[in-house]
């Protein structure tokens, strides 16, 4: 696999809920719900202790945990900007032909019919519509996004590493 990092982020910390130290959460899950029931997370990374979850409530699609260890607005604050991590080993199974984002950082991305390699993949973006995007970084020229959706993403390959792409004229050159 690619990204071996043993961890992965579930969501972000905008900013302080409240004055008794609760934190918003913007999920970056396709399942947000698994936040109600994390009973701890780790921020960034899971090489520490981790943080006691003791309240998760929802405010729109926002999750409001409430942290043990954090009773003010001004320590809730200080959390702002910061991924909220669990262990990857923590992950339920997906049906087949589903993926986590964290399996396709990293990929190679090539043309489908001529199999020219375009460049890897960087970041998958959520963006409130239909579908996600793949930003793909490039070596000489700048990264572009592309539409995570059938026709242009023809396949996928995790045993190689690898998206297959029928890339519409014109959306490499889009900034």
């Amino acid at each position: 696999m690619v990204n071996e990092l043993p961890h992965v982020a579930v969501g972000e910390i905008t900013g302080p809920y409240g004055i008794h130290g609760a934190v918003r959460i913007w999920p970056t899950t396709d399942y947000p719900e698994r936040l109600a029931q994390l009973g701890r997370i780790w921020l960034d990374r899971v090489d520490g202790p981790g943080w006691d979850v003791s309240e998760c409530t929802w405010s729109g699609r926002t999750a409001v945990l409430q942290l043990a260890a954090v009773a003010t607005r001004t320590q809730a604050e200080a959390l702002r900007g910061h991924s909220v991590v669990v262990p990857r080993a923590s992950l339920p199974e997906l049906p087949a032909g589903t993926y986590y984002w964290h399996q396709l950082l990293h990929l190679e991305v090539v043309d489908d019919e001529s199999g020219r390699r375009i460049g890897r993949v960087a970041h998958v973006h959520r963006r409130g519509g239909a579908h996600d995007f793949l930003e793909v970084e490039r070596m000489e020229d700048p990264a572009f996004w592309v539409p995570l959706v059938r026709p242009i993403v023809t396949a996928i390959e995790l045993d190689a590493a690898r998206i297959r792409v029928h890339l519409p004229e014109g959306l490499e050159d889009l900034d």
